[in-house]
């Protein structure tokens, strides 16, 4: 309980209450549940004091000494601790949500299970804190000063970090799913196991950090500096590392499936059992990589992706370890050359549950007439209820523009020969009904592909019989 002659005290006013403290500097001033809910209490000296259950919740604490005291459970929502001294104070459990502490000082402060969702810390030096499993979700910390701070577990969610200084920092664990930490610096901080999903780290600097098994899935991790990451089986799926630098980051069994690699800098990396299913490598950087056990299956590479002195004795060409390439032993000089070279000439088209075969038809017409040679490769049925269409041309064709080129055309072709209305019911597809009625659980997986090629093949016969219908050279059917 508060000490009623300190709590009658503080409200007459700071001024009072700071000639106090002048006078009695080793007295301890016990004020533990005290409702001051509200109070102006601007620039007062609260330094090793006992607030602990304290109510200040839309207090105005601006420019307040409280280093060292206890506020643990205390209650500062939405209060205005703007350029206070914390640093040293125990805020275990305590809510700060929506407070404002912009410049604020909370060096080796104690915030453990704080909730600090939407309070404006921008600026503040909260180095060496402790903010285990805190809550900030929606805060925005840009500017702050948090070298060394401890994260662990703590919940970040759409927080906004930009420019944070985050180096040697513990934030294992963390969740940070959609933060904005564009330009941050975490050098050397330990993320293993943290969620960065969607998060955007654009041009953070993550040299020699720890990432180990940490999910990257979706990130904007464009122009970061990664050089000398530990990263192995870090989840880069879908993620968009353009033009960043991985020289001598270990990504060992990482997941970069579907990831943008374009003109990214992977010197010396190690890539050894890296997923990199359908990532794009246009103009990277492989040089003195190593590769061996990685995947590539459908991978995009170009007359620029460098391979100089990469290391390499296999890949696999399907995921989980199927199709080694070689199938046994060793590469010999060139043969990985050679299967980048063949991905060159490969392009998946990712074919909707309602695609409108006859205008496919005519788009694919068209495309043999314009990116000659071009075949049809593989056509697969994803458990989404989508289709794969690979289809190979020539290295050097620019795979961007194509799928540009086939969608416009398509559209054209949709728009001419688009679905009629029949007795205002449902609108039919003259030249593919057929195909969309086909049904995979009544003829099987492998049934439909084989029907669709041969559907396909004969459409493109009928509709357009003076041009030479597309070689369709292999037939396969993967549920991915």
């Amino acid at each position: 309980m508060a000490n009623p002659y300190h709590l009658r005290l503080l409200k007459q006013d700071v001024q009072s209450w700071n000639a106090w403290r002048k006078k009695f500097p080793l007295t301890q001033p016990n004020l533990e549940g005290a409702d001051l809910n509200g109070q102006d209490l601007r620039g007062i000296n609260l330094i090793n004091a006992n607030l602990i259950r304290v109510n200040l919740s839309l207090a105005n604490l601006e420019g307040a000494y409280l280093s060292g005291s206890d506020l643990s459970n205390a209650f500062l929502s939405e209060a205005n601790l703007t350029e206070a001294n914390l640093s040293r104070a125990d805020l275990t459990r305590a809510d700060l949500s929506f407070a404002r502490l912009g410049r604020a000082t909370l060096i080796e402060a104690i915030l453990y299970q704080a909730i600090v969702i939407e309070a404006m810390v921008d600026h503040a030096n909260f180095q060496y804190a402790d903010l285990r499993q805190a809550n900030l979700s929606k805060t925005s910390l840009a500017g702050a000063n948090g070298i060394k701070a401890n994260l662990t577990q703590a919940k970040l969610n759409g927080a906004c970090l930009q420019g944070t200084n985050l180096s040697r920092g513990f934030i294992s664990e963390a969740s940070l799913r959609g933060a904005d930490l564009k330009g941050a610096n975490l050098r050397k901080a330990d993320l293993s196991f943290a969620n960065l999903s969607t998060a955007s780290l654009r041009g953070a600097n993550l040299s020699k950090s720890i990432l180990i098994e940490t999910n990257l899935r979706g990130t904007d991790l464009r122009q970061i500096n990664l050089k000398g990451g530990q990263c192995s089986k870090a989840n880069f799926s879908r993620a968009d590392l353009a033009e960043a630098d991985l020289t001598l980051a270990n990504l060992r069994q990482a997941n970069l499936s579907e990831a943008g690699l374009e003109q990214s800098q992977l010197l010396q990396t190690n890539l050894s059992q890296a997923n990199l299913t359908r990532s794009r490598l246009f103009n990277t950087n492989l040089a003195d990589a190593i590769l061996t056990g990685a995947c590539l299956e459908d991978v995009f590479p170009n007359s620029g992706t460098n391979l100089s002195r990469t290391i390499c004795d296999y890949v696999y060409l399907r995921d989980r370890e199927q199709e080694r390439t070689p199938e046994t032993g060793a590469f010999r000089e060139g043969d990985l050359r050679d299967v980048f070279i063949t991905a060159q000439g490969t392009i998946d088209l990712i074919l909707p549950k309602d695609i409108y075969w006859a205008a496919l038809t005519y788009a694919l017409q068209w495309l043999q007439r314009e990116y000659q040679p071009m075949r049809i490769q593989r056509l697969e049925h994803k458990t989404d209820g989508t289709l794969l269409l690979r289809l190979s041309m020539a290295p050097e064709i620019d795979k961007a523009q194509l799928q540009q080129d086939i969608w416009r055309v398509y559209e054209e072709h949709y728009r001419l020969l688009g679905p009629v209305m029949i007795d205002d019911q449902q609108p039919s597809h003259p030249f593919s009904d057929s195909l969309l009625l086909l049904d995979a659980q009544q003829y099987g997986h492998q049934e439909v592909i084989n029907r669709l090629f041969d559907s396909l093949a004969v459409m493109m016969a009928a509709l357009m019989p003076k041009i030479e219908p597309l070689g369709i050279y292999s037939s396969a059917m993967t549920d991915t």
